[in-house]
């Protein structure tokens, strides 16, 4: 859908096109997406070149309602500025400017890849049947994840036992990134060789040796399956990255601006921090139909509140509730924005059955993504759920080891460990958060607590002259109110220990 409303960008902002054909495209592009501004304004445009103002105006009203009744918002600066450029030119033969053409802008491709089924390289042989499941499982896994979109394995089963050179199988299919490997079978005992790599340039971004037993081969959900796309998905993002680092946010596709803002994100400086949320509502414009922008956008608005940067905490819990709830409806087997969702129900308003009702229902959906795993752990550990919590974060450690944000993962198992009365592995796991990002102030209180908890108050020195940095106007008996361990005792429990590690009561 993209592509076709790009593609009718393209004509309906093209200047020497007659205004009623550019109108025609217009409204075909709006009829697919009714978020779609640059097609309002097309139409607006339209409406004046042919000297008729009131119907530029009138759907210029129509368009205000519906996004205030709908969106609670207003339309952007630009489609405001229209109106008022409409407004004025009243009596005049000059139609407003027409605004760039789209095809003037670089534009990111689509990011698209595709999995090749394993060659098998003996000694003992291997059913065709078998490598073709696990190229079936493997695409499912990766199309889980939404983004980067994945080539079907309908379409890439035509390569087994005979795969195309790599420029072959990026002029056929238009793919940027393959994974691709081989198996060796001797006995029960099966090596599979896995790489990543960039179609283009040839380069390997990701690679991987994984053992198992040929039952294991033979298993109708081969967990291998799932631990290879969890593997596969960070690293296709972070090469993204660097490929887009230079480029302009008007060039950046809504996949590419998701990227970009979640880097900025997790940096966890303030104002990186703001220009990612700017970032995200850019790409739900461009997208609104886009599930992992809505999960993200939750996330943004969650961190939000619990580093002490919001005004409206009421509204910040709504906007995650919407967005979630978008995720949802977009995209009903998201594991992630159902754990989320519960994570945060928990979070801001202590619905803990709620909470554990979405998180085993997200883990149904994908027991094995990382992502859904991690937002268990915080809520397992608030509600005596300790040792399960710790699992969970482990868990979620081992199938993503270098995910870009290990540092939260990290605070997530160490709060399982403090909740569990394992208090140096707490500040084992909280200080190598603590490394990777000084700016996490939920990760520094737990670790400032788990430290008090176990007698070394005296290395928490560091970490509260940070913690004082990043929320100077912090206190004990605030923060407890609306701290989310299920029991009062936990609560004043983790109040006496961050006393003694020394933050401010």
């Amino acid at each position: 859908m993209q592509r076709t409303l790009d593609t009718l960008a393209t004509r309906f902002e093209d200047g020497s096109i007659p205004p009623e054909t550019r109108f025609s495209l217009a409204q075909a592009a709006y009829g697919l997406d009714e978020l779609n501004e640059s097609a309002v304004r097309a139409m607006m445009r339209c409406h004046a070149e042919k000297q008729n103002r009131p119907a530029a105006l009138a759907l210029y009203r129509d368009f205000y309602a519906f996004l205030e009744t709908e969106m609670d918002t207003e339309p952007s600066l630009e489609t405001q500025n229209l109106a008022v450029e409409i407004k004025l030119a009243e009596g005049s033969r000059v139609s407003p400017k027409q605004g760039p053409a789209r095809s003037r802008q670089v534009r990111t491709p689509d990011v698209m890849i595709a999995v090749l089924p394993l060659q098998n390289l003996g000694p003992q042989n291997i059913p065709s049947f078998v490598l073709l499941g696990l190229l079936d499982q493997l695409t499912c896994h990766l199309a889980n994840f939404q983004a980067p979109a994945v080539i079907s394995s309908n379409t890439t089963r035509q390569y087994l036992d005979h795969p195309p050179p790599l420029p072959t199988l990026q002029r056929e299919l238009n793919v940027s990134y393959a994974v691709l490997g081989s198996v060796r079978a001797a006995g029960n005992d099966v090596c599979m060789s896995m790489q990543l790599v960039e179609t283009e340039t040839g380069r390997v971004i990701w690679s991987k040796i994984l053992h198992c037993g040929q039952e294991e081969m033979y298993d109708l959900n081969a967990p291998i399956a799932a631990e290879i796309a969890q593997a596969v998905v960070p690293f296709v993002n972070i090469a993204e990255l660097s490929r887009i680092r230079f480029e302009p946010v008007e060039a950046l596709e809504p996949f590419h601006l998701v990227l970009r803002a979640k880097e900025a994100i997790f940096s966890l400086a303030r104002d990186s921090f703001f220009d990612a949320g700017r970032l995200l509502d850019r790409a739900l414009r461009l997208s609104p139909h886009l599930a992992q922008g809505h999960t993200l956008m939750a996330e943004w608005h969650s961190i939000c509140v619990w580093q002490g940067w919001s005004d409206d905490p009421a509204g910040h819990y709504e906007a995650i509730e919407r967005h979630a709830r978008q995720a949802l409806t977009l995209s009903p087997n998201t594991g992630r924005a159902m754990a989320l969702l519960g994570h945060s129900r928990v979070i801001f308003r202590r619905q803990y059955d709620d909470a554990l009702r979405l998180f085993e229902q997200a883990l149904d959906s994908s027991p094995n993504d990382a992502e859904t795993l991690v937002w268990t752990v915080p809520t397992l550990a608030y509600t005596d759920n300790a040792r399960r919590a710790v699992d969970n974060g482990q868990r979620t450690l081992d199938l993503s080891p270098f995910d870009p944000f290990l540092f939260r993962n990290e605070h997530f198992l160490s709060l399982a460990h403090y909740a569990a009365g394992d208090f140096d592995a707490a500040v084992d796991l909280g200080l190598s958060c603590f490394r990777r990002n000084r700016n996490y102030s939920a990760n520094l209180r737990v670790t400032i607590a788990a430290l008090g908890a176990s007698g070394r108050a005296a290395e928490a020195g560091e970490l509260v002259a940070c913690h004082k940095e990043v929320e100077p106007g912090f206190s004990i008996a605030r923060y407890i109110e609306r701290q989310s361990f299920r029991s009062a005792k936990d609560r004043a429990a983790l109040a006496k220990d961050m006393l003694n590690g020394g933050l401010p009561s």
